[in-house]
Protein backbone atom coordinates (compact mmCIF):
# COMPACT_ATOMS: atom_id res chain seq x y z
CA UNK A 1 0.00 0.00 0.00
CA UNK A 2 1.33 2.89 -1.03
CA UNK A 3 0.29 5.33 2.01
CA UNK A 4 1.64 8.72 0.58
CA UNK A 5 -0.73 8.84 -2.55
CA UNK A 6 -3.40 9.72 -0.72
CA UNK A 7 -3.84 12.01 2.91
CA UNK A 8 -6.82 12.03 5.09
CA UNK A 9 -8.26 15.96 5.20
CA UNK A 10 -9.84 17.12 8.15
CA UNK A 11 -12.89 19.14 7.92
CA UNK A 12 -11.23 20.67 3.63
CA UNK A 13 -14.10 19.62 1.62
CA UNK A 14 -15.24 22.73 0.97
CA UNK A 15 -15.42 25.01 -2.54
CA UNK A 16 -12.16 25.55 -3.79
CA UNK A 17 -10.54 23.02 -1.99
CA UNK A 18 -7.99 20.92 -4.43
CA UNK A 19 -7.63 17.14 -4.37
CA UNK A 20 -4.35 15.66 -5.91
CA UNK A 21 -5.44 12.94 -8.22
CA UNK A 22 -2.85 10.26 -9.15
CA UNK A 23 -4.48 10.03 -12.44
CA UNK A 24 -6.91 13.34 -13.40
CA UNK A 25 -4.65 15.43 -11.59
CA UNK A 26 -5.60 18.43 -9.31
CA UNK A 27 -9.48 18.32 -8.87
CA UNK A 28 -11.23 20.95 -7.97
CA UNK A 29 -14.26 21.38 -5.25
CA UNK A 30 -17.19 23.90 -7.14
CA UNK A 31 -19.58 23.02 -4.84
CA UNK A 32 -19.61 20.78 -1.90
CA UNK A 33 -23.14 21.54 -0.92
CA UNK A 34 -24.42 20.39 2.45
CA UNK A 35 -21.30 18.87 2.82
CA UNK A 36 -18.90 21.50 2.89
CA UNK A 37 -16.30 21.41 6.15
CA UNK A 38 -16.56 17.52 6.39
CA UNK A 39 -13.39 15.72 6.37
CA UNK A 40 -12.57 13.93 3.22
CA UNK A 41 -10.53 10.84 1.84
CA UNK A 42 -9.65 10.40 -1.17
CA UNK A 43 -8.77 6.89 -2.08
CA UNK A 44 -6.18 6.59 -4.17
CA UNK A 45 -7.15 6.44 -7.55
CA UNK A 46 -4.10 4.38 -9.60
CA UNK A 47 -3.43 1.47 -10.97
CA UNK A 48 -5.43 -1.85 -9.62
CA UNK A 49 -7.34 0.38 -7.24
CA UNK A 50 -9.16 1.27 -10.88
CA UNK A 51 -10.35 -2.13 -10.82
CA UNK A 52 -11.05 -3.22 -7.68
CA UNK A 53 -13.50 -5.72 -6.98
CA UNK A 54 -13.21 -7.59 -3.44
CA UNK A 55 -15.59 -6.49 -0.44
CA UNK A 56 -13.02 -5.19 1.94
CA UNK A 57 -11.02 -3.04 -0.57
CA UNK A 58 -10.88 -0.09 2.22
CA UNK A 59 -10.37 -0.87 5.45
CA UNK A 60 -11.71 1.59 8.12
CA UNK A 61 -11.65 2.16 12.01
CA UNK A 62 -14.03 4.56 13.20
CA UNK A 63 -13.14 5.94 16.74
CA UNK A 64 -16.63 7.21 17.38
CA UNK A 65 -20.12 7.00 15.73
CA UNK A 66 -20.16 8.70 12.47
CA UNK A 67 -22.09 9.49 9.00
CA UNK A 68 -20.07 8.64 5.72
CA UNK A 69 -21.05 10.03 2.72
CA UNK A 70 -19.72 8.04 -0.83
CA UNK A 71 -19.17 10.89 -3.84
CA UNK A 72 -19.14 8.21 -6.49
CA UNK A 73 -17.23 9.18 -9.13
CA UNK A 74 -17.08 5.71 -11.20
CA UNK A 75 -19.40 6.48 -13.73
CA UNK A 76 -23.48 5.60 -14.15
CA UNK A 77 -23.49 1.62 -12.75
CA UNK A 78 -22.18 1.21 -9.32
CA UNK A 79 -21.41 -1.39 -7.42
CA UNK A 80 -23.89 -3.72 -5.22
CA UNK A 81 -22.32 -2.39 -1.77
CA UNK A 82 -23.25 1.03 -2.62
CA UNK A 83 -27.18 -0.07 -3.17
CA UNK A 84 -27.31 -0.39 1.20
CA UNK A 85 -26.46 3.34 1.16
CA UNK A 86 -28.80 6.04 1.14
CA UNK A 87 -29.15 8.64 -2.12
CA UNK A 88 -28.07 12.27 -1.26
CA UNK A 89 -27.41 15.18 -2.70
CA UNK A 90 -24.79 16.13 -6.11
CA UNK A 91 -21.64 17.62 -5.18
CA UNK A 92 -19.54 19.25 -8.14
CA UNK A 93 -15.93 18.65 -8.75
CA UNK A 94 -13.78 20.08 -11.42
CA UNK A 95 -16.77 20.98 -13.70
CA UNK A 96 -18.31 17.31 -13.23
CA UNK A 97 -22.02 16.91 -11.21
CA UNK A 98 -21.33 13.55 -8.86
CA UNK A 99 -24.13 11.52 -6.76
CA UNK A 100 -23.23 11.25 -3.11
CA UNK A 101 -24.70 8.22 -0.79
CA UNK A 102 -24.82 8.40 3.08
CA UNK A 103 -24.85 5.62 5.57
CA UNK A 104 -24.47 5.87 9.27
CA UNK A 105 -21.89 3.68 11.43
CA UNK A 106 -20.80 2.69 14.59
CA UNK A 107 -17.13 3.28 16.44
CA UNK A 108 -14.87 0.20 14.95
CA UNK A 109 -13.97 -1.40 11.56
CA UNK A 110 -15.89 -0.62 8.47
CA UNK A 111 -14.72 -2.22 5.54
CA UNK A 112 -15.68 -0.71 1.68
CA UNK A 113 -15.45 -2.21 -1.70
CA UNK A 114 -13.97 -1.80 -4.50
CA UNK A 115 -15.18 0.28 -7.72
CA UNK A 116 -16.55 -3.20 -9.20
CA UNK A 117 -18.41 -6.14 -8.09
CA UNK A 118 -16.50 -9.48 -6.99
CA UNK A 119 -18.35 -11.38 -9.62
CA UNK A 120 -17.88 -8.85 -12.49
CA UNK A 121 -14.35 -8.82 -14.67
CA UNK A 122 -12.89 -5.49 -14.51
CA UNK A 123 -12.69 -3.82 -18.02
CA UNK A 124 -11.15 -0.44 -18.28
CA UNK A 125 -11.05 0.80 -14.79
CA UNK A 126 -12.94 3.24 -13.12
CA UNK A 127 -12.30 6.25 -11.08
CA UNK A 128 -12.53 5.64 -7.10
CA UNK A 129 -14.81 6.76 -5.04
CA UNK A 130 -13.93 9.90 -2.20
CA UNK A 131 -15.37 9.22 1.54
CA UNK A 132 -16.46 11.95 3.49
CA UNK A 133 -16.80 11.71 6.97
CA UNK A 134 -18.99 13.91 9.76
CA UNK A 135 -20.36 13.37 13.12
CA UNK A 136 -23.18 11.22 14.06
CA UNK A 137 -25.49 13.77 13.57
CA UNK A 138 -24.49 14.69 10.14
CA UNK A 139 -22.60 17.75 11.43
CA UNK A 140 -19.07 18.35 10.65
CA UNK A 141 -16.71 17.71 13.13
CA UNK A 142 -15.68 20.38 15.46
CA UNK A 143 -11.13 21.36 15.80
CA UNK A 144 -9.93 19.91 18.46
CA UNK A 145 -9.49 21.79 22.08
CA UNK A 146 -6.31 23.05 22.59
CA UNK A 147 -5.08 23.89 25.80
CA UNK A 148 -4.98 27.48 26.73
CA UNK A 149 -1.75 29.40 25.45
CA UNK A 150 -0.77 26.59 23.24
CA UNK A 151 -0.49 26.76 19.19
CA UNK A 152 -3.35 25.62 17.79
CA UNK A 153 -2.22 22.14 15.73
CA UNK A 154 -2.88 22.55 11.40
CA UNK A 155 -4.51 19.74 10.20
CA UNK A 156 -1.86 17.60 7.39
CA UNK A 157 0.92 20.60 9.02
CA UNK A 158 3.86 19.73 10.72
CA UNK A 159 2.85 19.18 14.53
CA UNK A 160 4.11 22.04 17.46
CA UNK A 161 6.76 21.09 19.70
CA UNK A 162 4.13 21.21 22.79
CA UNK A 163 1.87 18.29 21.53
CA UNK A 164 5.04 15.98 20.66
CA UNK A 165 6.50 16.71 24.36
CA UNK A 166 2.89 15.16 25.82
CA UNK A 167 3.90 11.99 25.08
CA UNK A 168 5.93 11.00 27.93
CA UNK A 169 6.55 8.51 30.64
CA UNK A 170 8.29 7.87 33.65
CA UNK A 171 10.99 5.60 33.37
CA UNK A 172 12.89 2.88 35.70
CA UNK A 173 14.65 5.67 37.59
CA UNK A 174 11.60 7.76 38.13
CA UNK A 175 12.77 10.88 35.66
CA UNK A 176 10.51 11.68 32.57
CA UNK A 177 11.74 10.49 29.22
CA UNK A 178 9.91 10.74 25.76
CA UNK A 179 7.51 7.82 24.45
CA UNK A 180 5.92 6.34 21.32
CA UNK A 181 4.04 8.65 19.52
CA UNK A 182 1.67 8.05 16.35
CA UNK A 183 3.34 8.87 13.18
CA UNK A 184 0.74 11.41 12.76
CA UNK A 185 -1.49 12.77 15.62
CA UNK A 186 -4.68 10.74 16.06
CA UNK A 187 -6.66 13.94 17.31
CA UNK A 188 -5.16 17.23 15.57
CA UNK A 189 -4.33 14.83 12.38
CA UNK A 190 -0.66 16.94 12.44
CA UNK A 191 2.51 15.75 11.16
CA UNK A 192 5.33 14.14 13.71
CA UNK A 193 7.59 14.33 10.94
CA UNK A 194 9.22 10.73 11.93
CA UNK A 195 8.05 7.22 13.29
CA UNK A 196 8.95 4.91 16.07
CA UNK A 197 7.49 1.94 14.73
CA UNK A 198 5.50 -0.45 16.67
CA UNK A 199 2.65 0.78 19.23
CA UNK A 200 4.22 -0.62 23.06
CA UNK A 201 0.08 -1.11 23.58
CA UNK A 202 0.46 -4.39 21.47
CA UNK A 203 3.38 -5.28 23.16
CA UNK A 204 0.92 -4.83 26.62
CA UNK A 205 -1.49 -2.28 27.10
CA UNK A 206 -0.47 -0.47 29.77
CA UNK A 207 3.55 -0.52 28.51
CA UNK A 208 5.00 2.71 27.80
CA UNK A 209 8.60 2.79 26.78
CA UNK A 210 11.35 5.40 28.43
CA UNK A 211 13.15 6.24 24.82
CA UNK A 212 16.76 7.75 25.82
CA UNK A 213 16.78 5.98 29.43
CA UNK A 214 19.62 3.74 29.30
CA UNK A 215 21.43 6.36 27.07
CA UNK A 216 20.86 9.11 29.82
CA UNK A 217 22.26 6.50 32.43
CA UNK A 218 25.63 6.13 29.98
CA UNK A 219 25.70 10.21 29.99
CA UNK A 220 24.89 10.80 26.18
CA UNK A 221 21.53 12.31 25.05
CA UNK A 222 20.62 10.04 20.98
CA UNK A 223 18.55 12.20 19.11
CA UNK A 224 14.74 11.32 19.54
CA UNK A 225 13.64 10.41 15.80
CA UNK A 226 16.35 7.36 15.92
CA UNK A 227 14.34 5.01 18.53
CA UNK A 228 12.35 2.36 16.65
CA UNK A 229 10.47 -0.11 18.46
CA UNK A 230 9.64 -3.98 17.42
CA UNK A 231 6.89 -6.05 18.95
CA UNK A 232 5.96 -9.09 17.61
CA UNK A 233 4.62 -12.60 18.92
CA UNK A 234 7.18 -15.91 18.70
CA UNK A 235 7.80 -18.85 20.21
CA UNK A 236 4.97 -18.26 22.93
CA UNK A 237 6.15 -14.94 23.83
CA UNK A 238 5.30 -11.55 23.04
CA UNK A 239 8.43 -9.77 22.46
CA UNK A 240 9.22 -5.50 22.23
CA UNK A 241 12.44 -4.52 20.97
CA UNK A 242 13.82 -1.07 20.84
CA UNK A 243 16.97 0.46 18.82
CA UNK A 244 18.16 3.41 17.92
CA UNK A 245 18.89 3.50 14.60
CA UNK A 246 18.31 6.73 12.29
CA UNK A 247 19.09 6.55 8.84
CA UNK A 248 19.21 10.54 8.25
CA UNK A 249 22.80 11.04 8.88
CA UNK A 250 26.37 9.78 8.82
CA UNK A 251 26.72 9.48 12.14
CA UNK A 252 25.71 5.93 12.54
CA UNK A 253 29.11 5.28 10.64
CA UNK A 254 30.75 6.39 13.52
CA UNK A 255 28.62 5.65 16.57
CA UNK A 256 29.57 2.10 17.47
CA UNK A 257 27.06 2.02 20.73
CA UNK A 258 23.40 2.80 20.46
CA UNK A 259 20.38 2.42 22.77
CA UNK A 260 18.46 -1.81 22.50
CA UNK A 261 15.94 -2.75 25.10
CA UNK A 262 14.52 -6.28 24.86
CA UNK A 263 11.55 -6.94 26.99
CA UNK A 264 9.46 -10.27 26.72
CA UNK A 265 5.89 -11.43 28.07
CA UNK A 266 4.44 -14.53 28.14
CA UNK A 267 1.97 -14.53 24.98
CA UNK A 268 -0.61 -16.90 27.03
CA UNK A 269 -0.61 -15.34 30.39
CA UNK A 270 0.61 -11.73 30.04
CA UNK A 271 3.54 -12.36 32.71
CA UNK A 272 6.40 -10.23 32.38
CA UNK A 273 9.36 -12.47 31.71
CA UNK A 274 12.17 -9.64 31.31
CA UNK A 275 13.21 -6.42 30.79
CA UNK A 276 16.62 -5.79 29.81
CA UNK A 277 18.76 -2.14 28.76
CA UNK A 278 22.15 -1.37 27.66
CA UNK A 279 24.19 0.89 25.34
CA UNK A 280 24.78 -2.25 22.74
CA UNK A 281 27.51 -2.86 20.92
CA UNK A 282 27.10 -2.99 17.20
CA UNK A 283 31.07 -3.33 16.46
CA UNK A 284 32.83 -1.94 12.98
CA UNK A 285 30.71 0.07 10.47
CA UNK A 286 31.52 -1.82 6.79
CA UNK A 287 30.12 -1.32 3.37
CA UNK A 288 27.43 -4.05 2.88
CA UNK A 289 28.90 -5.37 0.05
CA UNK A 290 32.22 -6.49 0.33
CA UNK A 291 32.73 -5.61 3.79
CA UNK A 292 35.58 -2.91 3.62
CA UNK A 293 35.82 -1.12 6.76
CA UNK A 294 33.89 2.60 6.71
CA UNK A 295 36.77 5.53 7.09
CA UNK A 296 34.76 8.69 7.77
CA UNK A 297 36.55 11.73 8.79
CA UNK A 298 35.44 12.16 11.97
CA UNK A 299 36.54 8.33 12.78
CA UNK A 300 38.80 6.79 10.30
CA UNK A 301 40.30 3.97 12.17
CA UNK A 302 36.84 3.04 13.68
CA UNK A 303 37.21 -0.25 11.90
CA UNK A 304 40.31 -1.42 13.52
CA UNK A 305 39.66 -0.20 17.58
CA UNK A 306 36.07 -2.10 16.73
CA UNK A 307 38.04 -5.07 15.66
CA UNK A 308 37.65 -7.45 18.36
CA UNK A 309 33.65 -6.85 18.29
CA UNK A 310 31.21 -9.50 16.81
CA UNK A 311 28.83 -6.37 15.96
CA UNK A 312 28.37 -5.08 12.92
CA UNK A 313 26.80 -2.05 10.90
CA UNK A 314 26.20 -2.78 7.20
CA UNK A 315 26.00 0.13 5.12
CA UNK A 316 25.35 1.11 1.87
CA UNK A 317 27.75 3.09 -0.63
CA UNK A 318 26.82 4.74 -3.92
CA UNK A 319 29.40 3.27 -5.09
CA UNK A 320 28.67 -0.20 -4.92
CA UNK A 321 25.18 0.39 -6.03
CA UNK A 322 23.58 1.88 -3.74
CA UNK A 323 22.34 -1.21 -1.94
CA UNK A 324 19.21 -0.72 0.15
CA UNK A 325 20.37 -3.48 2.41
CA UNK A 326 21.47 -1.77 6.06
CA UNK A 327 21.99 -4.99 8.73
CA UNK A 328 23.05 -4.12 12.41
CA UNK A 329 23.99 -6.88 14.62
CA UNK A 330 24.99 -6.75 18.20
CA UNK A 331 27.12 -8.09 20.65
CA UNK A 332 26.66 -9.97 23.68
CA UNK A 333 29.67 -11.32 24.36
CA UNK A 334 30.97 -9.04 26.51
CA UNK A 335 27.58 -8.52 28.40
CA UNK A 336 26.18 -9.92 31.70
CA UNK A 337 22.31 -9.28 31.66
CA UNK A 338 21.60 -12.82 29.98
CA UNK A 339 21.67 -12.05 26.46
CA UNK A 340 23.42 -14.27 23.70
CA UNK A 341 22.72 -15.40 20.26
CA UNK A 342 22.37 -13.83 17.15
CA UNK A 343 19.66 -10.43 16.63
CA UNK A 344 19.80 -8.82 13.58
CA UNK A 345 17.85 -5.52 12.56
CA UNK A 346 17.77 -4.32 8.87
CA UNK A 347 17.03 -1.54 7.38
CA UNK A 348 16.13 -1.38 3.74
CA UNK A 349 15.39 2.15 2.83
CA UNK A 350 18.02 4.16 4.75
CA UNK A 351 17.59 7.82 3.90
CA UNK A 352 21.07 9.06 3.05
CA UNK A 353 23.80 6.55 2.36
CA UNK A 354 27.97 6.90 2.11
CA UNK A 355 29.04 7.86 -1.48
CA UNK A 356 32.10 5.50 -1.02
CA UNK A 357 33.83 3.30 1.81
CA UNK A 358 35.13 7.03 3.23
CA UNK A 359 31.60 8.32 3.89
CA UNK A 360 32.37 11.84 3.36
CA UNK A 361 29.66 12.66 1.60
CA UNK A 362 26.20 12.22 2.52
CA UNK A 363 23.82 10.40 -0.49
CA UNK A 364 20.18 11.00 -0.23
CA UNK A 365 17.58 8.21 -1.53
CA UNK A 366 14.38 10.42 -1.23
CA UNK A 367 13.39 7.42 1.21
CA UNK A 368 11.73 7.75 4.68
CA UNK A 369 13.82 5.10 6.59
CA UNK A 370 10.77 3.51 7.98
CA UNK A 371 11.42 0.09 5.78
CA UNK A 372 12.79 -2.50 8.52
CA UNK A 373 12.36 -6.16 9.83
CA UNK A 374 14.05 -8.30 12.57
CA UNK A 375 15.75 -12.19 12.26
CA UNK A 376 17.23 -13.99 14.72
CA UNK A 377 19.43 -17.14 15.03
CA UNK A 378 19.53 -18.76 18.74
CA UNK A 379 18.78 -15.20 20.16
CA UNK A 380 18.53 -16.31 24.34
CA UNK A 381 17.10 -14.85 27.16
CA UNK A 382 18.69 -16.58 29.94
CA UNK A 383 18.40 -16.16 33.73
CA UNK A 384 21.44 -16.85 35.69
CA UNK A 385 23.01 -16.64 39.51
CA UNK A 386 23.21 -13.00 39.63
CA UNK A 387 20.46 -11.99 36.57
CA UNK A 388 18.02 -13.14 38.06
CA UNK A 389 14.61 -10.92 39.66
CA UNK A 390 15.56 -7.26 39.64
CA UNK A 391 19.36 -6.29 39.53
CA UNK A 392 21.13 -3.06 38.35
CA UNK A 393 24.24 -3.17 35.54
CA UNK A 394 26.46 -0.10 34.27
CA UNK A 395 24.58 1.34 31.30
CA UNK A 396 27.05 -1.43 28.57
CA UNK A 397 25.68 -4.05 30.37
CA UNK A 398 29.46 -5.56 31.42
CA UNK A 399 29.19 -5.53 35.11
CA UNK A 400 26.35 -5.86 37.66
CA UNK A 401 26.10 -2.74 40.21
CA UNK A 402 24.46 -1.77 43.50
CA UNK A 403 21.17 0.06 42.62
CA UNK A 404 22.00 3.33 44.02
CA UNK A 405 25.47 3.41 42.18
CA UNK A 406 25.94 6.46 39.63
CA UNK A 407 24.43 5.20 35.77
CA UNK A 408 22.74 2.21 37.50
CA UNK A 409 20.35 0.46 34.98
CA UNK A 410 17.61 -1.48 36.44
CA UNK A 411 16.89 -4.59 34.71
CA UNK A 412 14.76 -7.75 35.17
CA UNK A 413 14.53 -11.60 34.37
CA UNK A 414 12.22 -14.04 35.46
CA UNK A 415 13.99 -16.30 37.76
CA UNK A 416 14.42 -19.41 35.64
CA UNK A 417 14.28 -18.20 31.79
CA UNK A 418 15.88 -19.70 29.02
CA UNK A 419 13.70 -18.09 26.19
CA UNK A 420 15.12 -18.18 23.05
CA UNK A 421 13.87 -16.76 19.60
CA UNK A 422 14.78 -18.73 16.54
CA UNK A 423 12.61 -18.06 13.46
CA UNK A 424 14.76 -19.16 11.27
CA UNK A 425 12.75 -16.55 9.19
CA UNK A 426 11.63 -13.06 9.46
CA UNK A 427 9.61 -10.38 11.30
CA UNK A 428 8.19 -8.06 8.90
CA UNK A 429 6.41 -4.84 9.07
CA UNK A 430 3.17 -5.05 7.16
CA UNK A 431 1.39 -1.81 8.74
CA UNK A 432 1.55 1.62 8.79
CA UNK A 433 -0.16 2.32 11.89
CA UNK A 434 2.26 0.93 14.38
CA UNK A 435 0.93 -2.72 14.85
CA UNK A 436 3.07 -5.62 15.73
CA UNK A 437 5.41 -7.07 13.03
CA UNK A 438 4.51 -10.38 11.48
CA UNK A 439 6.68 -13.51 11.74
CA UNK A 440 6.96 -16.50 9.05
CA UNK A 441 6.42 -14.30 6.38
CA UNK A 442 7.25 -13.94 3.30
CA UNK A 443 5.98 -10.69 2.17
CA UNK A 444 8.29 -8.09 2.19
CA UNK A 445 7.92 -5.24 5.00
CA UNK A 446 6.63 -2.07 4.14
CA UNK A 447 7.64 1.79 4.53
CA UNK A 448 5.38 3.59 6.36
CA UNK A 449 5.10 6.79 5.37
CA UNK A 450 1.84 7.69 5.66
CA UNK A 451 0.60 10.88 3.94
CA UNK A 452 4.49 11.48 2.81
CA UNK A 453 4.72 13.01 6.06
CA UNK A 454 8.14 11.73 7.64
CA UNK A 455 11.10 14.31 6.87
CA UNK A 456 14.39 13.53 7.33
CA UNK A 457 15.76 12.89 10.07
CA UNK A 458 13.80 10.25 10.72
Amino acid sequence: MPYWLTAYRPRQFRAGFIVTDPTRGAQKIDDAGSYSGWDILPTINEGYRRVANWNDWLQMRLNRKATLAIVWRGGETKPDWLNAWNPSENVVVAGKTFPTFRKSFGAGRVDLGGVYNPSENPAGGRDTYWVLFAESDGKRAAAPPVPAGNQVPAPNQTCPAWLHDSYSTTGPDGQRYPTWHHQIDPVHWCYFRHEHGSDPAHFAGDYANALGYVAAKHGMAEPHNGFKNLTFESNGARWFVTLHMGTAGLGRACARFHTLDVAARSAGTGELLADLHLMADFGPSVVNDGGAYLTPPACPDQGAQAGDSHGVRRLPTQDTGSIGYEPWRPDFSSSVIGLSGTMVINNTDPMVICNTAVCDQAVSTNLSGSLRFLDANGFTIAAGSKNSGVFYTDPMGRTFVDAGAAGAVRQFIKPGLSLVLNHGDKCRDLDAWGAAFICGTSTPSLATNREGSIAAPN
